[in-house]
């Protein structure tokens, strides 16, 4: 999988969200999954409103928000949501790489 945008590691629900920038999409897999897993659920189409997607974090127990591409002008409510988004993707990329080392 290429095009990577974000990654969240949800161990309270036991999922690992990925956003795929280039595909518009999030998929969603158990925590523990490897190899050519098949995402347990997908997130994409024009419903959606994503649009080069760009981080994601979770903002309460079940919701997960992503952020819109950098450069990107949006409202200042909107902006907190890609603020949290750019934060969620360095956190994921931190759990990924304990997750490798493990």
């Amino acid at each position: 999988m290429n095009g990577i945008g974000g990654i969240l590691v949800d161990n309270a629900n036991n999922r690992l969200d990925v956003v795929v920038t280039n595909q518009n999409e999030v998929r969603v897999f158990t925590r523990t999954a490897t190899g050519d897993t098949l995402p347990l659920m997908l997130l994409a189409g024009s419903s959606t409103g994503l649009s080069s997607p760009f981080g994601i974090a979770l903002a309460g127990a079940a919701l997960v928000s992503v952020a819109p591409p950098l450069g990107t002008s949006v409202p200042a409510p909107i902006l907190s949501v890609w603020l949290l988004g750019l934060l969620g993707m360095l956190l994921g990329w931190i759990a990924l790489a304990r997750v490798r080392r493990a």
